[in-house]
């Protein structure tokens, strides 16, 4: 259960980076746990996107970048937890997974893949083109970048192209297949994890459209719309561990100390043994 008031708990939940004050947001003692936990985590990844460390390649670049937006998603994940809203929360479960995938494929090959996924960017621009002409779209703006794209980007996109047989996705390859190229684990969170999480993000899913509603004698129906524990523990549990190993390749290729992930880790273990649970 939520404690009573909703400004009451989003207000329990601002905090001062460094401050160690803790405000119970969630009643169930367990539940409250992972929360605590989680909220760690979201100080830790603050300071380290925060400090000083020297940035010389573009695998560095993109690391830096795969770790900042998984924190920013990840601390969307807890605004919505502490909400009583577990279901939109896993959507964004889903947006941090990709991230990850992404980034331990491109750490496979830095030196292969870097440069693949970086130039995916002309074909993503290429994309959105097509898009508006399809939609008769017209207006001067389009126009004005239409140019922009055949004076600074057609030439290159028509160097690149063979380098994307696929041209859906940079890799070549789908986020299943990315896991499972990179080790075993990674696909096993990927079967346990992402086709559920999915069913919350797509309109397509009669299981994830059961969870917001119940039955209600034999013909009625409740809505279950309002805020509540429902998928919140999931959504904390998984969404450490998945930002947790992000911000572990993050700090491996800038060279960065690991002690506080490792210790945070630990800690994370500990809990989920007594549930158990794992990352």
């Amino acid at each position: 259960m939520l404690t009573s008031n909703l400004e009451e708990r989003q207000l329990a939940c601002q905090w001062v980076a460094g401050s160690e004050k803790v405000v119970t947001v969630f009643e169930d003692a367990q539940l409250e746990k992972e929360y605590q936990l989680a909220m760690k985590l979201e100080r830790l990844a603050d300071s380290m996107l925060a400090g000083h460390f020297v940035i010389n390649t573009d695998f560095q670049r993109l690391a830096f970048a795969f770790a900042s937006k998984s924190a920013k998603t990840y601390r969307g994940v807890l605004r919505l937890a502490e909400a009583g809203l577990g279901e939109p929360s896993l959507i964004l479960i889903r947006s941090i997974f990709e991230d990850l995938v992404n980034l331990r494929y491109i750490n496979s090959d830095p030196e292969g893949l870097v440069e693949l996924f970086l130039d995916f960017h002309i074909l993503e621009k290429k994309k959105y083109f097509d898009y508006w002409e399809e939609a008769a779209l017209d207006d001067s703006q389009v126009q004005e970048l239409k140019k922009v794209w055949e004076s600074e980007f057609e030439s290159r996109y028509e160097q690149i192209l063979k380098n994307y047989p696929k041209r859906t996705y940079w890799s070549g390859k789908n986020l299943k297949e990315m896991a499972k190229s990179v080790d075993i684990e990674l696909l096993r969170t990927y079967c346990s994890l992402y086709p559920y999480v999915s069913g919350f993000a797509h309109g397509g899913s009669p299981l994830a459209l059961a969870s917001y509603v119940d039955q209600a004698g034999e013909n009625g129906m409740t809505s279950l719309a309002a805020p509540s524990t429902e998928e919140v523990s999931e959504a904390l549990v998984a969404g450490f561990g998945l930002l947790i190993r992000c911000l572990s390749v993050f700090a491996d290729v800038c060279g960065l100390d690991q002690t506080e992930l490792d210790s945070l880790s630990g800690e994370a273990d500990k809990l989920l043994d007594e549930q158990g649970l794992g990352l």
